[in-house]
């Protein structure tokens, strides 16, 4: 993955391009807050490491293409 956020620290990214950081970065503040929404109501559900896989491909080779 080309970003992670640190605990006490916030987002680390890379990209090619600063725009490709950037996009990381936005990216993964968009989880985190999709993520604390959800925890606010409960245990959100977990996604199968073989749906994770499909849709990884599709983002990376179908979506936006």
């Amino acid at each position: 993955s080309p970003s992670c956020l640190l605990q006490s620290h916030g987002v680390f990214a890379t990209g090619a391009t600063a725009d490709k950081a950037v996009q990381a970065a936005v990216m993964t503040e968009d989880n985190a807050a999709i993520v604390w929404t959800a925890l606010q109501i409960g245990q959100p559900l977990t996604i199968s490491e073989a749906d994770i896989a499909k849709l990884h491909h599709r983002y990376t080779h179908v979506y936006g293409q």
